[in-house]
């Protein structure tokens, strides 16, 4: 045998021999689809009463890093999401804290919303001018007996004013 046919035999055996090796697999099944809402991913805030403008903007976030685990049982989707925020604080505000909306949406991908949950994250920055947040969502929804984990979709995103939208709209 040749040098290179050994060496092939070797890369076989040892492809063979871990494909044979169970892999982990976690206690909870996969999540459906996550997405962030394209246009809701972001979000800017002006002081309100005050003029738009970049001494007046109390804090930017966006939405960061999505984890999870669901379990769909008995037409019930258990959704159990990590989600991470980044969030800078504006230039001349004085205030350190904040509490954010955003939403989760359990939709069928047959272009049907089943339910919207809304949330909050409180960002708490201190002096600080960026920070990361996490947030926690434990929700159970009812969805059809039918229902799979590939008809269903998730989407995460800042819960906007008409405003908000539309200047993010036109910044993408």
């Amino acid at each position: 045998m040749t040098k290179f046919t050994r060496s092939a035999l070797k890369t076989l055996v040892l492809f063979v021999t871990l494909s044979s090796i169970p892999v982990a697999v976690h206690a909870e099944a996969e999540c459906p689809l996550t997405r962030k809402v394209r246009f809701a991913d972001k979000v800017l805030q002006f002081k309100s009463g005050v003029p738009a403008g970049p001494d007046t903007i109390e804090y930017r976030a966006r939405i960061g890093e999505i984890f999870g685990a669901c379990e769909l049982k008995n037409g019930a989707l258990d959704i159990k999401l990590e989600i991470s925020f980044v969030v800078e604080r504006g230039p001349k505000v004085d205030k350190y804290a904040f509490a954010i909306p955003y939403f989760v949406a359990v939709h069928r991908t047959s272009d049907q919303t089943l339910q919207k949950i809304a949330k909050t994250v409180d960002a708490s920055i201190g002096r600080n001018t960026t920070a990361e947040f996490k947030s926690d969502v434990s929700e159970k929804v009812k969805v059809a007996p039918t229902d799979t984990l590939e008809n269903l979709e998730l989407f995460i995103g800042f819960q906007l004013t008409e405003e908000q939208l539309k200047y993010n709209r036109q910044s993408h």
